[in-house]
């Protein structure tokens, strides 16, 4: 756990290929604290690295697709489009 001081950055990449949706997001942490009498610097650095490819349907708007960070969770929206597919029946001779 960092200390409630310490600098976060979240940075986050998506891409839609074909019916891939692509994530990757980067996490770097950095922390100081100097002595009182100034003798040392304490730092640490912590960076993290998350890659996830998830298969989507065919029924996608891709130009709707939406994405909010919002304290700490990353929320994407995928809507589906609006036509429905068609059932057909076969006559079996």
């Amino acid at each position: 756990m960092a200390p409630p001081h310490a600098q976060l950055t979240p940075l986050f990449c998506f891409t839609l290929v074909i019916r891939f949706f692509c994530f990757s997001g980067e996490q770097s942490r950095e922390w100081h604290q100097q002595s009182k009498d100034k003798k040392y610097l304490r730092a640490e650095r912590h960076f993290s690295n998350v890659q996830r490819n998830l298969k989507l349907p065919h029924n996608i708007d891709a130009s709707k697709i939406s994405a909010q960070y919002l304290n700490g969770i990353l929320h994407v929206d995928v809507p589906k489009t609006a036509e429905h597919e068609k059932q057909s029946s076969i006559q079996i001779k």
